[in-house]
């Protein structure tokens, strides 16, 4: 009989400090992440200038978020958390989340097209 299929988020990060033009590594992290429902989302989209772009979360809530911005954007969270259920945050280049969260509003308030690549499951 086939098992059941899992779907997973999984990070492989490495951090490093420069100085003066020399990089050493001061850490290496190996995350994975999973949801009860086994759902994920996938997307890579443009934000033009002043464009605002809705995402709600699949399946009701996610473990985690990636986001990865080429220019600046606002996102302001809605979070599965009662006692604190929403954020906002000025994403310059990338967003880690690991707190469940039910929508995003991206809003491109510069003034170039902003390339926006998100991971969440």
């Amino acid at each position: 009989m086939p098992s059941a299929v899992s779907k997973a988020l999984l990070l492989n990060l490495e951090a490093f400090l420069a100085d003066n033009g020399v990089r050493r590594s001061v850490g290496s992290f190996a995350l994975n992440y999973t949801n009860p429902q086994g759902t994920w989302n996938q997307s890579a989209f443009s934000l033009n200038p002043g464009e605002s772009r809705t995402i709600t979360s699949p399946a009701g809530g996610v473990s985690a978020t990636v986001l990865r911005v080429t220019s600046p954007v606002r996102a302001e969270l809605t979070l599965d958390d009662v006692s604190n259920p929403s954020a906002e945050f000025s994403v310059n280049k990338s967003l880690v989340l690991d707190a469940p969260v039910q929508q995003m509003v991206l809003s491109n308030e510069g003034s170039t097209v902003s390339q926006v690549i998100l991971f969440q499951c």
